[in-house]
């Protein structure tokens, strides 16, 4: 274990990539063996280029980190997760790398929503939404974020809009539980 983060960050730059990628995935692989915490798991799954590894664990970390209430914990781990996705669709490991876009999109547009950093909650929710089938339903939880973020912003026009449009979405696609949350949060949102 290298202790002093400047040794650590040259010991890092002057190993080469792929050696580095091996004693990561190894690192990995062990600490599954001691329980090694899953933050760390990730990190070594994401530094050893295991995409399916690493957006599990920093899945996970994400919405453990919301659990405790550290939104700003999940903030990092989902864009992370986004970032891993958006590598894939050039790499190709992943089976719908664009599907995981959308899904990874939509938790970090949620957590800069409950961080309310809603500027960039926007953007990214958007960028979900232009990649989202039109009929599937995960179109219809970004537009379901996308009224979150409109209410949290005080535009409940806006809001029930999206609302509307998610509960149709949903109902198109057959999600007949998404349909009953939707219109669950739009009678709670009236009252």
């Amino acid at each position: 274990v290298i202790s002093h983060s400047l040794i650590r960050e040259v010991a890092g730059a002057t190993i080469p990539a792929a050696v580095r990628r091996e004693l990561h995935e190894h690192a990995g692989n062990l600490g599954s063996d001691l329980s090694m915490p899953r933050e760390a798991r990730a990190l070594h799954a994401l530094v050893a280029q295991d995409s399916f590894d690493a957006l599990l664990l920093l899945d996970q970390v994400g919405e453990a980190a919301l659990c405790w209430d550290d939104v700003d914990g999940a903030v990092l781990a989902f864009r992370r997760c986004l970032e891993v996705a958006r590598r894939e669709i050039f790499r190709g490991e992943l089976d719908d790398p664009m599907r995981a876009v959308v899904i990874f999109s939509r938790k970090l547009g949620d957590a800069l929503t409950r961080s309310g950093d809603v500027t960039d909650a926007d953007g990214v929710l958007r960028e979900a939404l232009d990649l989202a089938d039109p009929t599937g339903e995960d179109r219809a939880k970004v537009l379901f974020s996308l009224a979150n973020l409109e209410r949290t912003r005080r535009r409940s026009d806006d809001a029930f809009r999206y609302l509307r449009e998610a509960i149709d979405v949903a109902h198109r696609s057959g999600s007949h539980s998404l349909v009953e949350a939707f219109e669950a949060a739009s009678r709670s949102w009236a009252s």
